[in-house]
């Protein structure tokens, strides 16, 4: 699995990062399921979801979300459907600011045949006026799976914009971007083992998709499986 991919309608992504470039690199290096987590934007999903339907691979429809604290906020649903709306939640609280893209670079839409149909000129880098307490409810009522991004960094990160992670949130899941070792903060890493925790590449360019390195348990290499997994665990807190 690579759960955090970044197309080329997220800002800072390289522009071959179109739906079926990023689907068949995935192939190429073995993987079974991986999402699109475009920042504060879903647009690419769907494309991406087509250029896997006849493929043997799962494209599971995600966003990276930036709260208004500027943690980074994995959010990932069973269908595109859900995902939209979800997305029209978040939609209305990213703040209406325009992209530059002799700064940030352009923000990419493609179709199912990866042909450039526009750009969002939105600046999608932005932090939308939502708390992460917020968010992580939001997307459990939508029926979604929250996982805090990258937590190992020391930017964008639970532990380096809050300081802890929120004891009473319904948060099963974490990702770090490699496994965690003598480098992180020891009390992070206890409180990080009572987690699940997926790795990812958060990548931004096709080479760093990962190889072969995350894997999970599962019954059978389906949608629902991984849900299944994803979204339940004993650390569950009801809302």
């Amino acid at each position: 699995m690579d759960l955090h991919i970044h197309s080329a309608l997220s800002p800072c992504a390289d522009n071959e990062m179109t739906p079926h470039n990023i689907v068949n690199m995935a192939l190429l290096k073995g993987l079974h399921f991986i999402s699109i987590t475009d920042h504060n934007a879903i647009a690419n999903v769907l494309p991406a979801l087509k250029a896997a339907s006849e493929k043997p691979l799962l494209v599971v429809p995600g966003v990276e979300i930036t709260s208004q604290e500027e943690v980074h906020l994995l959010a990932f649903f069973k269908t595109h459907e859900a995902l939209s709306l979800f997305y029209q939640e978040i939609e209305t609280a990213l703040p209406p600011r325009e992209n530059r893209p002799e700064i940030f670079g352009k923000q990419y839409l493609f179709d199912e045949s990866d042909q450039i149909i526009g750009e969002d000129h939105r600046l999608l880098m932005n932090a939308v006026q939502l708390s992460f307490d917020r968010l992580v409810q939001l997307i459990w009522q939508f029926g979604g799976a929250p996982v805090p991004a990258h937590v190992n960094r020391d930017s964008f990160s639970v532990y380096a914009n809050l300081g802890f992670m929120p004891p009473n949130l319904p948060i099963n899941v974490v990702e770090v971007t490699k496994p965690l070792n003598e480098t992180t903060p020891l009390r992070i890493r206890e409180e990080l083992a009572t987690y699940r925790q997926i790795i990812s590449s958060d990548a931004h360019s096709l080479g760093n998709l990962l190889e072969q390195v995350f894997f999970i348990d599962l019954k059978e290499r389906t949608m629902d499986a991984f849900f299944n997994w994803i979204r339940h665990s004993n650390r569950v807190v009801t809302l």
